[in-house]
């Protein structure tokens, strides 16, 4: 299928058109799917997402999970000085809160990682070079009493639909995390970032490192343009599909918004990020959730025979 670009045009149509009410994504929804990490000094260390594993014929959500990047939670594996904490507070917002008036507007749900010396946050089953875990979710209803909401397992990424439409550098994505500036604040303010995919890279890529006297290990990772900073890392990267059209009269025939993959690091001074592929996300739950309902793509065209 021929895939054409006119970024000019694009570029004008959505100076008119494009904003938060009529993007191709609910950036409310996404908005509330983060939670902000923070230590036991109640320092903030990065930012997390929460997903939702469904299981093969079960009606309901599934089970909860929130996804961040490796090294937040497991320091030690990529070569940071800091000690591997055994457990971080989630901190998310509360329903019915009224700026100015009673209590914080924040609820601090604590993440488990380590219990009876036995790791509970989960890794790629094969490969090292995976900056990603996926923390069970030991509390589900502590979540569910906040505003929270989270992010499918349908809405992830595949590797035939990133084939399929040639998805890669140039092509736009949004996501939201935490800024350690507003960290303090009574509320959760995720900060959007939007940009572009820099680069994909074909092999693991030697990354930054914590410290200068560091080691760096290879990691899988794309390359984005966009100006990050320290705190978002674990954040979720959206594709923002608003530039795939196929030539005149048009038309749309592009991909549908999906988790491209989350924020391992960025690049202090270049306006650069890199990203964890959402693909290796999604080995990690296959792994670890046997049962687990894995149909990525859109619900409503979800095969008859797939339970």
């Amino acid at each position: 299928m021929l895939r054409a670009r006119i970024p000019i045009l694009v570029v004008m149509l959505c100076a008119a058109v494009c904003n938060a009410a009529n993007l191709p994504i609910n950036l409310e929804s996404v908005g509330k799917s983060i939670v902000f990490l923070f230590n036991e000094h109640n320092e903030p260390v990065g930012t997390g997402f929460i997903i939702a594993v469904p299981f093969k014929g079960d009606t309901g959500q599934g089970v909860l999970a929130v996804v961040t990047a490796r090294h937040v939670v497991d320091p030690e594996w990529a070569g940071c000085p800091a000690a591997n904490p055994t457990v971080l507070a989630a901190r998310v917002n509360k329903k019915d809160f009224v700026p100015g008036v009673g209590e914080s507007g924040t609820d601090s749900v604590p993440l488990v990682l380590v219990q009876n010396g036995r790791r509970l946050f989960l890794t790629h089953p094969t490969d090292n070079r995976v900056d990603a875990v996926v923390i069970p979710i030991a509390e589900p209803g502590r979540f569910k009493a906040n505003d929270v909401s989270w992010v499918q397992l349908y809405d992830f990424s595949s590797k035939g639909e990133i084939d399929k439409f040639g998805i890669g550098v140039g092509d736009q994505f949004v996501s939201a995390g935490l800024v350690p500036t507003y960290a303090g604040q009574p509320r959760n303010y995720p900060a959007f970032k939007f940009g572009r995919v820099s680069n994909v890279f074909d092999q693991p890529i030697e990354t930054s490192r914590c410290v200068p006297t560091s080691r760096s290990i290879p990691k899988w990772a794309w390359l984005l343009a966009g100006n990050f900073v320290g705190g978002n890392s674990g954040s979720p990267i959206f594709l923002l599909p608003v530039d795939f059209t196929v030539a005149a009269p048009l038309q749309y025939n592009g991909p549908r918004v999906m988790l491209l993959g989350l924020l391992s690091s960025s690049l202090t001074g270049a306006d650069l990020a890199e990203m964890t592929p959402a693909e290796y996300i999604f080995e990690i739950i296959k792994a670890n959730y046997p049962n687990a309902d894995l149909y990525r793509g859109d619900p409503k065209q979800k095969p008859a025979n797939i339970k």
